[in-house]
This record gives C-alpha cells, sequence and structure tokens, in this order.
C-alpha cells in the first residue's frame, strides 16, 4: 500500500487495536520504507495525555494554514502525505498546557522523521531525520536548549497571569490582588527579556562558527528585529530591552562578514536596513513618505492629503486585532471624513494582499509598499508590531503614534487629539 493508505489504515487501526507494543509493532513494519514521493512524520511522546490534538501547519505567504491534526493514542501520533521538494512544516496544539510556541519540523521526499517528547513543552520536542535542514536547525536549537526550556515555562506563567488579569479587569478581582498581580507580571516580563537576552547570545555566539545557509541569515535576521527594536523602542521599554542593545556590534559583525553576492539579496538588504534603519520619525517631527501602491498599481503619496488629519493604519491580514479594528476604522473614516483620511499600509505580499482585499471588500484607501526589504515607511515610522497607527496633523507633522487595538481604543484616540 501507499503511504496515504498506510497512514488510513493505521488510523482505523489506532481505534480498534489496544497496546501500545501492538501499534508500535504495526507502525515499524508498514512505515520502515517511505515512497520517494512522500514524507512521514511519526511522534512518540510521554507527559502528554491521549486524546491530545497536535496540528500541522505550513506556511502559506506569512499565515500559518492548518494542514492535518491527528489524536494522540498511546502516546504516538503521525502525518503523512506526498512531497517533491524538502520544507518546513510546524507542529502545534491548542490543548489545554500547551503554550502557542510551535515546533518547526523540515520534511523531504522519501524521508520518515521522528519526533519525541516528555512534557507539553512542544518547541523542545527532539527531531530526528536525515534532512539537512532539520540537522542544521538542531545545532540551533541545542546551543541554547537549557535557556529556550526556562523561556517556554516562563511563557506559559505569562499564559495564565494575563488570563487572571483580564478577568480582573472585568470585576473578577479586587484592587489589591489586581495590582499585586500587575507587578508579579512586569517582574515576570523582565525575566523573559533577560531570558531571550542571554538566548540571542548564545545563538550570536553559536553562528560565528556555524557554516552559512539561508537558516543561518534567517537566524541573523531575527537577531538583527531584536536589536532594532532596542534601537527604536520607546522610554517605557529601553530599560527592559538594554541588553539588546549590547549585541549590535557582534550582530553587524556578522553582517559585515557576508560575502557582498549575499548582500545584494532580499534577505541581506532586510537585515541590512533593520541594522542601519533609514530616517526615523518620532512625535513633532515632519512626517516620511514614499511611495505606496493600490491595488491596481498607481502610485501614491501621502502628501496627497496635506491640510488634513492622516491616520496611518500599518496592518496584515494574518494579525487578528488588526482585523477587529476595521469596522472601527471604517465608522472614523465616516465620522470625521471633512478632516481625517485614513490611510492603510498591508504588510502583505501583493497577490496574498489583493486576494484578501478583493474577498472582504475592504473600503478606502487600502494601499501597500509592495516592498519586503525591511525600509520603507514601514521603518520610518518604526513599525514592530502590528496594528501600528501613525496621527499626522494637517501641517504634515507626526501627532501621535501607538500600536496595538482594543475596541473602542481608535475613536477614544482621536477624540483626544482632533480637538
Amino acid at each position: 500500500m501507499n503511504m496515504n493508505e498506510t497512514y488510513k489504515y493505521l488510523k482505523r487501526m489506532k481505534k480498534q487495536l489496544f497496546g501500545g507494543l501492538c501499534i508500535a509493532a504495526l507502525m515499524s513494519a508498514c512505515t520502515s520504507q517511505v515512497p520517494d514521493n512522500e514524507y512521514l512524520i511519526v511522534g512518540e511522546l510521554a507527559g502528554v495525555p491521549d486524546s491530545t490534538v497536535i496540528s500541522l501547519y505550513q506556511d502559506n505567504d506569512g499565515l500559518l494554514e492548518m494542514l492535518q491534526s491527528d489524536t494522540v493514542m498511546d502516546g504516538r501520533f503521525l502525518f503523512s502525505d506526498t512531497l517533491s521538494v524538502a520544507r518546513n512544516f510546524f507542529l502545534m496544539s491548542n490543548a489545554s498546557g500547551f503554550s502557542s510556541a510551535y515546533l518547526e519540523v523540515w520534511v523531504a521526499p522519501g524521508e520518515r522523521v521522528h519526533v519525541t517528547g516528555h512534557d507539553k513543552l512542544i518547541n523542545l520536542w527532539e527531531v530526528q531525520s536525515n534532512v539537512p535542514e532539520q540537522v542544521e536547525l538542531n545545532g540551533f536549537t541545542n546551543c541554547a536548549r537549557d535557556l529556550l526550556r526556562q523561556q517556554a515555562l516562563n511563557d506559559l506563567q505569562r499564559d495564565s497571569l494575563m488570563q487572571i488579569l483580564m478577568n480582573g479587569q472585568q470585576g473578577g478581582l479586587d484592587g489589591k490582588t489586581f495590582r499585586k498581580l500587575n507587578s508579579q507580571m512586569d517582574s515576570l516580563m523582565r525575566l523573559l527579556f533577560q531570558v531571550q537576552s542571554q538566548i540571542s547570545q548564545k545563538t550570536i555566539a553559536y553562528m560565528q562558527t556555524a557554516p552559512f545557509s539561508s537558516l543561518w541569515l534567517d537566524k541573523l535576521e531575527q537577531q538583527a528585529q531584536l536589536v532594532h527594536g532596542a534601537s527604536v523602542c520607546d522610554d517605557r521599554l529601553s530599560e527592559l530591552l538594554k541588553d539588546f542593545k549590547t549585541l549590535e556590534q557582534p550582530v553587524k559583525n556578522l553582517y559585515a562578514a557576508l560575502p557582498d553576492s549575499v548582500k545584494q539579496t532580499a534577505e541581506a538588504r532586510r537585515i541590512y536596513n533593520l541594522l542601519y534603519p533609514p530616517r526615523l520619525v518620532s512625535v513633532g517631527d515632519t512626517m516620511a513618505d514614499g511611495p505606496l501602491y493600490d491595488s491596481e498599481g498607481k502610485e501614491h503619496r501621502l502628501a496627497e492629503f496635506k491640510g488634513k488629519y492622516i491616520l496611518l493604519d500599518f496592518w496584515s491580514r494574518g494579525c487578528g486585532p488588526c482585523l477587529a479594528s476595521i469596522p472601527e476604522l471604517e465608522k472614523i473614516s465616516d465620522t470625521y471624513a471633512d478632516r481625517l483620511v485614513v490611510v492603510s499600509i498591508s504588510s502583505d505580499s501583493e497577490t496574498a494582499w489583493k486576494e484578501f482585499l478583493k474577498e472582504k471588500g475592504l473600503k478606502g484607501h487600502q494601499w501597500n509598499e509592495l516592498r519586503n526589504d525591511g525600509g520603507g515607511l514601514a521603518a520610518a515610522y518604526k513599525v514592530q508590531g502590528i496594528p501600528h497607527y501613525v496621527l499626522i496633523a494637517p501641517d504634515g507633522k507626526v501627532a501621535a503614534m501607538w500600536s496595538g487595538y482594543g475596541e473602542g481604543s481608535l475613536e477614544r484616540k482621536l477624540k483626544e487629539s482632533l480637538r
């Protein structure tokens, strides 16, 4: 039988057979040979209860898309399908006790991938295979595994504490308890930043001797993003991110050592713009401007609206809060139509952006920079997280900048600013 038939057969047998030994023997017999046009992921878990659902995702133009799900039975799960070239997938679970972290798994035609785990820290499950990209990825994970474990445990604690605080805001906690928990959250966030900076130090040290590859370049971009975030953060976060500033020169040294041919790639240009950003604007500065394109390819500039307030909305189709803000943005656009223009600037690829606009029927000034090099207006306005908003006054000066969205927050902000 082929691999898809084997997979379906195993799923039926898992429901009918009892005893891990029977299933283990069956899986070993049926999966020792993987056809040249298929892949197989076999998981063996301890500390994860049966009936836990594990899902397999792929990156679809910046958006995680679920491909398959399997239910853990007798400590095992299995994924299989056809495949023509090596690529990466992501394992995740929404079950209780799991964080929002994922495990990156590389697969290739004809390869069997073995995943083992001893708890619910899914991003630290071990992956064994002959796929070169996986072997390389394991090296990056292993160089800071203890710190990554500490980070994962802290993430779980943060998620739990955040849920308690959210419930408390709805009246479930008295003021004294709420303040105490809020203080605990502040301490935990400081610890999280400290651990992340230590992970970065380990990663950078490992990169200094690791061979160059596309994965290596991805890791360099991740470190450059952390350095950039520390350099453009506001005063409130400056103290928390101070350790990342010490990483700036080591990351710049890694970039400087890249061959000139690599520096011409889009990936390397993004890294350069993170480490050597263009002119940054802050509140009170003259606005930054540059080419923006509508869905028909026509070029625009923010200067078209000088004399009115301009609200810039940096967003992406994969950002939940961004999508939640759309109705309020449309309401604001109508309410203040005589003196304010909303310009939504998507960071999605051209194809994905246009498809989403058509699917959702979005109105107004829906524009895109159509660039993927880390520069442009998103860099100038210090966009680190989305949604990110910039309010520009009629005289062309930046009046306000902020990130994040909650119901009613945009209307409240504009009532304060448009008096």
